[in-house]
């Protein structure tokens, strides 16, 4: 299998497994990491919500307004621009923040359990690197 077939095949398996470990919460796809953005950031736009994501204005806005309707965001319109929306997050939002962040240290724990730490490091480090170059692809278009 090549690299990138492995790559998503890795991240089809964690959604899998997160939507199965977030379904007492109500959060599907890829709505943890709005709500973990979310939580580190409050107060960020939605076009700023959509590139720090790599997500299209268009799916964000639904997102969020699914998030909104399920508790975990608010939104206010700038009131010197009303097509600006400020995005932040609720006290149910941080409630669950620490559960976000446990879950990707678990799967990480969990897929890597056979790696050696030189193996792990080797690996974050050539990520960072393809994903780095994705983005910068994905800004050129």
């Amino acid at each position: 299998m090549s690299f990138l077939g492995s790559m998503g095949e890795t991240m089809r398996c964690y959604a899998l497994y997160r939507n199965e470990k977030l379904r007492e919460y109500g959060l599907v796809g890829h709505q943890y990491l709005y709500v973990k953005l979310v939580c580190r950031e409050p107060g960020l736009t939605q076009e700023k919500v959509a590139k720090e994501l790599t997500f299209d204005k268009s799916s964000v806005a639904r997102q969020l307004a699914s998030l909104e309707e399920k508790g975990y965001v608010r939104r206010e319109r700038n009131p010197k621009d009303k097509r600006v929306h400020f995005v932040y997050p609720t006290e149910k939002a941080m409630a669950v923040m620490p559960r976000l962040e446990a879950l990707t240290v678990e799967y990480i724990a969990l897929i890597g359990q056979d790696l050696t730490s030189v193996e792990r490091k080797l690996l974050d480090e050539l990520t960072e690197k393809t994903n780095r170059r994705a983005k910068e692809a994905v800004l050129e278009l």
